[in-house]
């Protein structure tokens, strides 16, 4: 995604696995019988959020979410074990300081937490903090449109696409953004506001 930055971890622990398996992606059958796309996660971004608040609670009692992170790219980041499906990466930080601690949450359960400290060869955009209770749109709402906005060809033109999320509030934007990638090519297919569901441009754009 935009902005280059390096994570230098400071603690963390993660399960074990055989590495991230390729999200379950689905193309019109032959037959021409839809079938809606999986992406791999057997729970979605609200129901994962909980076990990954009281983790970020007992990091230090003021942690705020700052975004949801792309899994699949967050694993190469951090050359981390995320175990044996995407699920979802939470990224909380402080009011004050520039510790990062990230939660990553598959079928329920904590599969890795980590602590780092986010080196940046060049300033980020400015993220604001997001309030899970404010998102009205979870993952599979994204899917969804992304299937009504020309998802199933896409996904037809590329069966090993590998679809990831992120959830970001940068300032100068009225709402959490919602982004899909295909995280093999790295483009970005889908920009929704999480609040009011509409397509948006890429929140990145002109920063």
């Amino acid at each position: 995604m935009l902005g280059i930055s390096l994570w230098l971890p400071l603690i963390g622990s993660c399960s074990g696995g055989h590495g991230l398996d390729p999200a379950s992606v689905h193309a019109p059958s032959p037959g021409g019988d839809v079938v809606f796309p999986g992406d791999g996660r057997h729970s979605t971004a609200k129901e994962s959020y909980p076990p990954a608040r009281t983790e970020a609670i007992a990091w230090h009692h003021d942690a705020i979410l700052f975004a949801i992170m792309p899994s699949y790219a967050m694993a190469q980041n951090l050359a981390a074990d995320f175990g044996d499906e995407p699920g979802w990466v939470f990224k909380f930080g402080r009011p004050e300081g520039r510790m990062e601690f990230f939660v990553h949450v598959a079928r329920g359960e904590i599969r890795s937490l980590l602590q780092a400290h986010p080196v940046y060869f060049e300033p980020p955009p400015k993220s604001l903090p997001i309030d899970m209770e404010d998102i009205d749109l979870d993952s599979p709402q994204v899917l969804e449109a992304f299937a009504d906005a020309g998802g199933l060809e896409y996904l037809a033109q590329h069966p090993d696409a590998r679809l990831d999320y992120e959830l970001l509030h940068l300032a100068g934007t009225p709402n959490p953004v919602w982004t899909l990638w295909d995280h093999n090519t790295g483009l970005a297919l889908l920009h929704l506001d999480a609040v009011t569901g509409q397509r948006t441009e890429d929140p990145h754009a002109g920063m």
